[in-house]
């Protein structure tokens, strides 16, 4: 009996052993940096990232595991760790990281501290958490609104309400979030375990209920203005929103199989199947109906899409279009010449790039999809960016050509002296900066929309990184400032927030 109760204790002893076995897991910086840490299951990231930013001598902010940002709540037995896994951790930098782009009237910055500034026009502000740390470590915006992952993986939203700026009627939803996509008016969550949250304005895709039990295993999604398309992981597509901009794909359901990519227009899709075949829906004169040149459609390797027109590149290097003539969807005029291209560049026109570095272009001949008058100065060219109306083409000399409407940044004679040692360029809606080597920026275009900084030319030095919104820019310098020009009510008066952005540094 003695000896029984003896054994009964000893394999229950190993049983609890067993239960709580620790393994090795190795927390890497992308410097090469190494802790291992011992890790038993019940441990969460928080723990695992308190003891490797001791280890490492370094605050962490987040860990990731195979090509996932891993939240903070989640334990080690959820994360399919095993000896000898190999976690990556990120380091929150200093400075900040801006958030604008040409479809919305603010300028959002996430500070080094995770807590965000605001400023531009009022009906994107709403209730911009600035008094309050949100623990923020990526921002999206919609056209009126902000949404930010917090590290906890849950979402803070502010701006105009009826744009997503209010995410609290679904907030008990928003856990565990890894990404978010915006739509003019609207913002979908992909959480972790691969559904879908929406919410913003029903008209552009902010409620999914229709398709809800459909979202599942969600890869990524893309958006119209006004609708949203899911592909899962099965390559299947799941849309909604409204439905004349792709919202509705009944019409090519069957169609929607294998599915790699899907592009977007302003009111239309295209999916890209693994075979080289494109599907496309939503609005017919914007891109959605792609039967003129289906049986072109074959062996196509990426799309890229205009405002309202798409350009498929085919695996010989060929291009096919099709959508509005004027957003370069006849390209019939340049067939001959769209032959070994590389990329298709688009504003309201289309550029596309060669393997030997020149340019043809096609689409609203005034909104640069007429190149003529620079055509011999065309060569050697590296990338193009993108106004509304006009282009700019970095060469590999570091000097810039520009083309299009003359007033939204089509004509860039006035500085092309000072266009020299070009880095990276960024857009308004009307208007080009360029960032150059040593750090200073230099502007053209439409004057009110960014394109004239004399005002703020003294303070453009050390700068590190240039956003814009539809009409105003905003640089980041080496040492935290952020310095705006442009429209004020698009983000180029910074003026409230700068004692803020001062502040958190």
């Amino acid at each position: 009996f003695v000896l029984g109760a003896c054994a009964a204790a000893f394999l229950s002893l190993c049983y609890f052993t067993v239960g709580i076995m620790s393994f090795t897991v190795s927390i890497c910086l992308m410097s090469g940096q190494l802790a291992d840490l011992e890790v038993t299951s019940s441990q969460s990231v928080q723990e695992l990232m308190c003891e490797a930013s001791k280890q490492l001598g370094r605050p962490l902010t987040a860990l990731a595991y195979q090509g996932r940002r891993l939240l903070r709540g989640e334990k080690v037995e959820e994360l399919g760790l095993e000896d000898g896994s190999v976690v990556n951790a990120l380091v929150r930098q200093p400075g900040s990281v801006l958030c604008g782009h040409r479809k919305c009237g603010a300028f959002a910055a996430l500070k080094h501290d995770g807590a965000v500034a605001t400023w531009g026009h009022p009906d994107c502000l709403g209730s911009s958490p600035l008094n309050r740390t949100v623990n923020a470590h990526r921002l999206y915006a919609s056209s009126c609104a902000f949404a930010a992952i917090t590290d906890e993986g849950e979402v803070v939203a502010w701006g105009d309400p009826t744009c997503g700026g209010d995410c609290q009627d679904v907030a008990e939803e928003l856990r565990f979030v890894q990404h978010i996509y915006a739509s003019q008016g609207a913002f979908a969550a992909v959480k972790t375990d691969g559904s879908v949250v929406a919410w913003g304005s029903p008209r552009c895709g902010g409620d999914a209920g229709a398709v809800q039990s459909q979202l599942w295993q969600v890869r990524s999604v893309v958006a119209t203005h006004r609708a949203f398309a899911a592909l899962c992981i099965d390559g299947t597509v799941v849309t909604w929103g409204h439905a004349q901009c792709g919202g509705d794909s009944s019409a090519v359901r069957n169609q929607l199989t294998d599915v790699e990519e899907i592009y977007a227009t302003e009111t239309a899709f295209a999916a890209l199947r693994s075979n080289g075949d494109v599907i496309a829906w939503g609005d017919d004169l914007c891109g959605g109906d792609a039967r003129a040149v289906q049986d072109q459609l074959r062996n196509v390797s990426s799309i890229f899409a205009s405002n309202k027109a798409f350009a498929a590149l085919k695996e010989n290097g060929s291009v096919v279009t099709w959508g509005k003539a004027l957003s370069g969807g006849n390209s019939s005029a340049v067939h001959d010449q769209l032959y070994d291209v590389e990329r298709v560049y688009c504003g309201h026109a289309m550029a596309a790039l060669r393997k030997d570095g020149s340019v043809i272009t096609w689409g609203h001949s005034a909104y640069g999809g007429d190149s003529r008058n620079v055509q011999g100065k065309l060569l050697d060219v590296e990338q193009i960016y993108a106004s509304d109306a006009a282009f700019a083409a970095l060469k590999q000399d570091r000097t810039i050509v520009a083309w299009g409407h003359s007033e939204y940044g089509g004509d860039s004679s006035a500085i092309q002296e000072e266009l020299v040692s070009i880095q990276t360029v960024q857009a308004t809606s009307s208007a080009f900066a360029a960032l150059r080597e040593d750090g200073t920026v230099h502007t053209w275009g439409l004057p009110h929309k960014g394109g004239d900084s004399s005002s703020v030319q003294d303070q453009l030095y050390e700068v590190k990184e240039i956003a814009g919104s539809y009409g105003a820019f905003a640089a980041l310098r080496n040492d935290g400032a952020i310095i705006t020009w442009g429209d004020a009510n698009y983000g180029g008066d910074s003026s409230p927030v700068q004692p803020l952005i001062v502040d958190m540094f």
